[in-house]
């Protein structure tokens, strides 16, 4: 990531600039689970232009696959999805995700020469048939046998290395975007030994709507703090970050890494549900769950939320220097931060600290 944030600085254009800044606004603007499939389509085919684009649940384990498509149903009649279930252990981007658990962008032409790519039953029964020579994915990971494959296919040419950047820099925020919806979808539901509560926050700071259970978590891991309307210092803070990171509109935008606390064997987690620049207010999602001793040991190894800010920040290809100017630290405070990163994700570079990240 930290690599494709430097190359897109010669790559991109400042309309590709402009146009990822948008996409990422619509990306977060979707509220119920089953309108994201359509949603997600409707806006990469908007970012990057191709013939089809496609949502697709996949089980690499059983080459299982469930279609949606934009333009509709080019994928979803019965006898196409049969066709592409047939020959699903044909495709080189699905038996790549079986086989490494990567979620970045890839190309046919990764794997295939077209010469090698028309040989396939896959293309001449199910791609010929819809003159399409040319395929980029990417996927979100949803489970140890299940992810979402969200391809773009095209007649020709091929996807260009600028719009595989594109793809990579909007993929952080599907993913990002997926988990909030699909949280919110189930909070009404029976969750277990989880809690999950909405708080609804305007832009000047203020609490517009929280419950008595929000406020019981708030005083637990926070401490003490008297009410004005507004949320504690730290998580307030925090929040102002997240909204900068998204809002900006002179660089590439990153998702919000979730704040996580822990008290005793409990752990809150706290994400950002954007509600675009547009709008007046936006939503924290509040998850809290038990944890147990083992849990707990490895909770305490991983990153701090200033440790999580310096790498969102390494991940926009900043400095150590401009880290220090945008969080008022000194050289040496970052430096030393970054040491403690690299010894919790286990990493010796940026660039493999920055990757972990992505996947945190």
């Amino acid at each position: 990531m930290i690599v494709g944030v430097i190359m897109s600085k010669k790559l991109l254009s400042q309309h590709d600039y402009q146009v990822i800044l948008s996409t990422v606004e619509d990306i977060y603007s979707i509220q119920h689970i089953e309108q994201f499939p359509d949603h997600i389509l409707s806006i990469v085919k908007k970012a990057i232009p191709c013939d089809l684009a496609s949502y697709n649940e996949v089980n690499p384990e059983l080459m299982r696959i469930t279609s949606a498509s934009d333009p509709v149903g080019v994928t979803s009649e019965p006898e196409v999805q049969g066709v592409l279930q047939q020959y699903l252990h044909e495709h080189p981007l699905v038996n790549y995700y079986a086989r490494t658990g990567d979620s970045k962008s890839i190309r046919l032409s990764d794997f295939l020469t077209q010469r090698q790519f028309h040989e396939l039953g896959l293309y001449n029964e199910f791609y010929r048939p819809l003159n399409l020579n040319y395929q980029m994915t990417a996927s979100i990971v949803v489970g140890q046998r299940s992810l979402i494959g969200i391809a773009i296919s095209r007649k020709w040419p091929d996807f260009s290395e600028k719009e595989r950047l594109m793809l990579d820099l909007l993929h952080p925020h599907f993913v990002r975007a997926y988990r909030n919806i699909h949280s919110i979808n189930f909070i009404q539901r029976d969750a277990g030994e989880s809690v999950k509560e909405l708080v609804v926050i305007n832009r000047l700071g203020q609490v517009q709507f929280f419950s008595d259970r929000v406020w019981q978590m708030l005083h637990m891991y926070f401490g003490s703090f008297r009410f004005f309307g507004t949320l504690p210092t730290e998580l307030n803070a925090w929040l102002t970050r997240a909204r900068d990171y998204l809002s900006h509109d002179s660089d590439v935008p990153i998702p919000s890494v979730p704040l996580e606390v822990y008290k005793d064997d409990k752990r809150l987690t706290i994400s950002l549900i954007w509600g675009g620049k547009a709008a007046t207010q936006d939503t924290l999602l509040f998850e809290e769950e038990p944890i147990d001793q083992t849990t707990s040991i490895l909770a305490y190894s991983r990153l701090t939320p200033r440790e999580n800010e310096i790498l969102a920040l390494i991940s926009k290809g900043k400095t150590n220097r401009e880290i220090s100017q945008t969080l008022s630290l000194s050289s040496r405070t970052v430096k030393k931060h970054l040491e403690h990163i690299y010894t919790k994700l286990g990493v010796h570079t940026r660039g493999a600290a920055v990757a972990r990240f992505l996947q945190l």
